[in-house]
Formats: structure tokens, sequence, C-alpha cells
């Protein structure tokens, strides 16, 4: 079967933005990684917090990052990403849904399943080398959480990077936007 909409995923989300008015939105597509990294960049600076990952994915307290790569092979395909590993399991704040099945990260090299989810000439990972789909449904909707908690929370920010598997050679797409109205 071959997986549909599937997309390599960098969220940055925030807790806290200087007071601005209006929504910035940061966009970007190119042939490689490296050609989106300085729109990356630009986000991550525009929110706050650093470079350098804290507890959970904690920049500084201003932003938290899902990253794909620290996700254990027990919740890698062929087994199903818990929907609220990100708020449970490494608590960022986050817990996906979606109308379809589960949710996959693909495996890691050298491991029983093929990496990216066997398509290893089709996708580009933004960091390598795994990637995070819906099974069933191209919708992956995010609900924010005080990380760890069952408190409901909001956000002032959110990025995500896009490999589109239906169009032969699209590149990674980074699409994100800050809402710095205070």
């Amino acid at each position: 079967m071959r997986l549909h909409n599937v997309c390599a995923c960098l969220a940055m989300c925030c807790t806290a933005l200087p007071a601005a008015a209006g929504i910035i939105t940061f966009e970007t597509a190119g042939a490689d990684p490296a050609s989106i990294t300085a729109t990356r960049d630009a986000f991550r600076a525009a929110v706050g917090g650093g470079t350098v990952a804290g507890p959970n994915g904690s920049f500084g307290g201003l932003r938290r990052e899902i990253n794909w790569d620290g996700v254990p092979d027990a919740v890698a395909d062929p087994n199903p990403l818990p929907a609220n590993f990100f708020n449970v399991n490494s608590p960022r704040g986050v817990v996906f849904s979606t109308p379809g099945t589960a949710f996959l990260v693909s495996a890691n090299a050298g491991m029983a399943v093929p990496p990216l989810f066997g398509f290893p000439s089709d996708f580009q990972t933004f960091s390598p080398q795994r990637l995070f789909t819906a099974i069933g449904s191209n919708i992956t909707d995010v609900t924010f959480f005080e990380p760890g908690t069952a408190t409901a929370a909001t956000t002032s920010a959110f990025a995500v990077v896009f490999v589109d598997v239906e169009v032969a050679g699209d590149p990674p797409r980074l699409n994100s936007s800050t809402n710095t109205t205070s």
C-alpha cells in the first residue's frame, strides 16, 4: 500500500511572544532541506528561545519543538505512534487526532521495516531520518495542552515542514506563522 500525504514535520510552538501587531507568516519551498533552513531559522528567531533544546524540547520556555528523530523504535513503523505521545511520553503539550485510523513515524535504518515507509528515494527528510503520517486520512489535527497535563492551552506560533508525495519532485516546504498580537 502506497502512503499518501506523508509529511515530515518540524513543529515549533511557543508559549509567549513579545507584543507586536498582526500575524507574521514564514513560507518557503526548495529542492532540499538546506534550501529551507534560512526560513526555519528566521521563524525560530522571531519566536525566540535560542537554538539549544532543554528538557522536553523546550527552548528557554518560549517554544517547544517536536523532533520525530527522537521517537523510540517501539512506537515507530510498523507500530502506531500514540496520539498523545508528545504530551504524555515526551511532554511537549501536543495531542494529535485524525479521522483516519492511526499515526506512524517511519522506522530508522537497520530496523525490520524499511526506513521512510519503504520509499527511500521518494522522500527527503528535514532532519534524518524519520517522517510522520496519518494513516487513512490526509488530516492531522493538533490540540495544545500545558505540557504533560490535560489543561487546554493556546499557542501563538506553529510551524511544520511538509513533504508531499502526490506531486513528483515536490520540494520540502515550510509553512509557519506567528500571531504577535498581544
